[in-house]
């Protein structure tokens, strides 16, 4: 059975009663059987715990004094949690209706399955509609085993793919309690990526983790501050940093050769550089794996290629990838676009 815990933070009331009906709303909800509101405020009130159910047990706990985002916080949640599987949800995140559905099937696969996570999706506030799966490119690179829709994954795979883009969206973790408190001394004071990067590796210790890439739980909505903070700051690319040499060693401990690993991952996948590049790029990722090393630039210059290719060729793939990049592309977008705001509006 399930615990769910709740991480409130300052001034998310409207956010807090969204992600607690997700919740509450679950297709398995017989599968839950305690809801914990752990709010970490600088405030000293306590907010006022939204009354949306009576048939299930929801705890509000208001810690004394703040505690900044470290092993610390979500170490002082555990305590309070009864069952022997914990779920987490971020109060700026909600579930879709399957999540915990998907991810007690997931944890009843394998005996030695320890936890589960679900695919995570951005989602629109102006329109409300859905986009693809923000790591689906990292889950597919890093794959090497899968059974329909859920996705095994070997120590390797996780450090390849999560050198790329976090695999895993901490608002999805399903796992076991006494796993959880072994492996989240690995949370640093204030870095947000070692919950999504960090934290699966240190589990992927104690036993399989698997991910269902049907979408889970999904970023309903983040402060613009926060989104900025994190994805386009220096701060947020210090993070990003930070946790890519934490996984760069533990590469090393592992004795897994990163260059061999990810040519062979290309190789097999049909993936080039300039793939890798166009899709996993946003926070200086590949960049930072060719500066190590891992990556290695083509020696071929085009010209060369060239010669051994014909002109027309390369003319016609060129404006093919135009067409598709500038023309089909933001056409599909926008009926998926107006397809979904019409099914949200009905």
């Amino acid at each position: 059975m399930i615990s769910v815990i709740i991480h409130h933070s300052q001034n998310r009331k409207a956010f807090l009663e969204e992600a607690l009906h997700s919740v509450i709303n679950q297709s398995h909800r017989k599968y839950i059987k305690e809801i914990i509101i752990f709010e970490n405020t600088k405030s000293s009130k306590k907010s006022k715990s939204p009354k949306v159910c009576k048939s299930l047990k929801i705890k509000h706990i208001k810690l004394n004094y703040y505690i900044p985002p470290s092993y610390r916080l979500t170490l002082a949640g555990l305590r309070h949690v009864k069952e022997k599987y914990v779920a987490y949800l971020a109060d700026d995140d909600m579930w879709d209706k399957n999540h915990i559905e998907r991810s007690v099937e997931s944890l009843s696969l394998n005996k030695n399955v320890v936890a589960a996570f679900s695919s995570s999706i951005p989602f629109q506030s102006n329109g409300r509609y859905w986009i693809k799966p923000e790591e689906s490119f990292a889950v597919h690179f890093a794959s090497e085993n899968r059974f329909g829709h859920k996705y095994y994954f070997r120590p390797e795979d996780m450090i390849v793919g999560s050198l790329l883009h976090p695999l895993f969206h901490f608002s999805t973790l399903v796992g076991e309690k006494v796993i959880i408190r072994k492996s989240i001394n690995c949370i640093r004071n204030g870095n947000p990526f070692d919950t999504d990067r960090i934290i699966p590796l240190e589990i992927m210790k104690y036993g399989l983790v698997i991910k269902d890439n049907r979408f889970g739980a999904f970023i309903r909505r983040h402060d613009k501050q926060e989104s900025a903070r994190i994805f386009g700051s220096g701060e947020g690319n210090k993070w990003w940093e930070a946790t890519t040499t934490q996984i760069i060693d533990l590469a090393k401990i592992e004795n897994l050769n990163l260059r061999v690993a990810f040519a062979e991952r290309m190789r097999s996948k049909k993936i080039n550089l300039s793939d890798l590049e166009r899709e996993c790029n946003s926070m200086g990722q590949v960049n930072r794996l060719i500066k190590e090393g891992i990556l290695v630039k083509p020696k071929t210059s085009l010209a060369t290629y060239n010669i051994n290719h014909p002109k027309k060729s390369l003319v016609k793939k060129f404006i093919d990838y135009r067409i598709d990049r500038k023309i089909i592309r933001p056409i599909e977008q926008l009926v998926k676009k107006v397809r979904n705001y019409f099914k949200n509006a009905a």
